[in-house]
């Protein structure tokens, strides 16, 4: 999946989160919040070691920031993400515009996630 056809958030990956956890909407809101928490720091972490040119910081950051949004359905984020460590790992720095798109889609996923109604996943797993 490109980084142009990954969704802004995957309610297949979430309703299937939910599941796993006990279908506990209390535990999947603490889930969400904390990766929401996590995933700003992250993210602020990600643009601090490009703006400095630290790739193995960079790396590190967007390796995290990928998987937590790849196992919460964030998708378009991981995708990014993925780009950002997989350009850092082979010693490049990512381009600008890749960054100013990650903090785009990391904005757009949270309002998703941060308005979503948990609720809703145990209607729709029915």
């Amino acid at each position: 999946m490109s980084e142009a056809e990954a969704p802004v958030l995957d309610r297949t990956v979430l309703r299937r989160v939910f599941e796993e956890t006990g279908g506990d909407p209390e535990f999947l809101a603490d889930l969400l919040a904390e990766y929401l928490e996590d995933g700003a720091r992250l993210l602020e972490e990600v643009r601090t070691a490009w703006a400095a040119h630290e790739r193995e910081r960079l790396q590190r950051n967007a390796h995290t920031l990928k998987s937590s949004s790849a196992s919460l359905g964030a998708l378009h984020v991981a995708s990014l993400s993925a780009g950002i460590e997989a350009a850092a790992k082979q010693g490049e720095q990512p381009a600008e515009d890749t960054i100013h798109a990650l903090a785009a889609a990391w904005a757009q996923a949270s309002s998703v996630l941060g308005a979503l109604d948990v609720e809703s996943l145990r209607q729709a797993g029915t």
